[in-house]
């Protein structure tokens, strides 16, 4: 999921993200935008995994960012060479 920080008076990207996780029962993959700063974001969101972009976003570290993140998804699931090869 892609956020900004600031969603309205009484929302912020932080609480999606945590009642995504919560409905889901999974963490999940989340990008923080904001115009804010990142520090201050950073300690909302309470989780150092999160990364957190200034606007304004530059489109090539955005993309770098979402292909990592289909990388890793990807990698969790494609199964090993090892469950491949049987008993």
């Amino acid at each position: 999921m892609v956020t900004d920080f600031d969603l309205d008076r009484s929302a912020t990207g932080a609480d999606c993200i945590r009642y995504l996780n919560e409905l889901h029962g999974r963490r999940i993959p989340a990008i923080v935008i904001t115009g804010h700063a990142i520090q201050h974001v950073q300690q909302s969101l309470n989780d150092p995994r999160i990364p957190v972009l200034s606007k304004p976003v530059r489109p090539a570290e955005l993309r770098s960012l979402l292909l990592s993140f289909k990388m890793d998804l990807l990698q969790t699931a494609t199964p090993d060479s090892a469950s491949l090869a049987g008993p």
